[in-house]
């Protein structure tokens, strides 16, 4: 099987990158192809130009709600050669990458699934046009020519699109974890002390 990640994360340097890796690890390890879709000029990058797993660099703006744009502009002029190269039997789509792909991956007869670990976060004037960008995307992938599903991190991100009236059917979870191997059990007697790095809201499972 021969699977297009398409995420507007960069690789290493975004923790949540660390999903697409693992599970794209995973997958190459049970024999699938994968190709990964990602803004360029990450280190990561060469390490995953080996074995089962390529990569193909997308331009993408470090300027604060600009990366959206720049992302689906250099997508979509990227997207149909990949397309025409690869013969991939399915897609995964960031919700970044919705506008700049569905058109190509129409066009070519690709299957996708929408792709949402997270909205948007911000409250700031980039944040609305995350937001803008967010809402848009759902909508594309919702459309009868649209995905084919969606992926999401969690149950309760799930529920919350059903509420909106926006969830792209069939729902799959994906949850984020650890590599188990890499930690040992210990005896701690000090007082237990929990960091939340994120937003304290309901799409992340905390109200």
């Amino acid at each position: 099987m021969k699977l297009l990640w398409v995420t507007a994360k960069r690789l290493g340097s975004d923790l949540a990158s660390t999903t697409q890796l693992a599970v794209s690890s995973a997958l190459a390890a049970h024999g699938w192809k994968v190709t990964i879709m990602a803004p360029e000029g990450t280190e990561v990058e060469k390490s995953l130009v080996a074995g089962d797993i390529s990569f193909v660099g997308v331009s993408r703006s470090n300027k604060a709600g600009l990366g959206w744009l720049t992302f689906g502009r250099s997508l979509a002029h990227t997207l149909p050669k990949v397309l025409a190269d690869g013969e991939f039997d399915v897609a995964l789509v960031g919700w970044q990458g919705v506008a700049g792909s569905h058109k190509a991956l129409r066009t070519a007869g690709t299957p996708w699934l929408l792709v949402d670990r997270s909205p948007p976060v911000f409250r700031s004037l980039a944040g609305r046009l995350q937001w803008f960008e967010y809402w848009r995307a759902l909508r594309l992938a919702g459309r009868r020519s649209g995905a084919d599903g969606s992926v999401l991190k969690s149950q309760a991100l799930a529920d919350w699109h059903r509420s909106k009236g926006r969830a792209v059917e069939p729902v799959t979870l994906m949850e984020a974890g650890v590599e188990v191997s890499k930690f040992s059990p210990a005896t701690f007697t000090g007082t237990p002390t929990i960091v939340h790095h994120g937003q304290l809201d309901e799409e992340r499972e905390i109200e």
